[in-house]
């Protein structure tokens, strides 16, 4: 396993926050709060507790490789993960439709 640096971790969770391609305005409405100052802390925090966990983080990063091929249609397969696909799937969908339910009349 490589081994993680906690502080490059750090890094790019923050960055990651700083590069997401949202409408600040309409996802502030829709949330009720101020996506300027909740992302970043929200990435600083993640990015420090998956620094205390290399090996967990890992696999993660390897979910996050599977899942960019599965966004940009280079494989119809999904992430491999350690639980139930079905369960999470119908998890995943309800949660989707209760979103988009719940955020109208913002419209992205």
């Amino acid at each position: 396993m490589e081994e993680i640096d906690p502080t490059r971790v750090m890094d790019m969770f923050w960055l990651f926050s700083k590069v997401l391609p949202i409408d600040l305005e309409k996802s502030t409405k829709i949330m009720g709060v101020d996506f300027l100052k909740l992302i970043p802390d929200l990435a600083l925090v993640v990015g420090k507790q998956a620094s205390k966990y290399p090996e967990e983080f890992n696999g993660y990063l390897e979910f996050i490789k599977q899942a960019t091929a599965y966004i940009r249609n280079e494989t119809d397969e999904q992430p491999n993960i350690d639980q139930n696909q079905d369960e999470l799937n119908l998890l995943m969908n309800n949660a989707i439709e209760d979103f988009n339910k719940n955020a109208k009349p913002i419209k992205f």
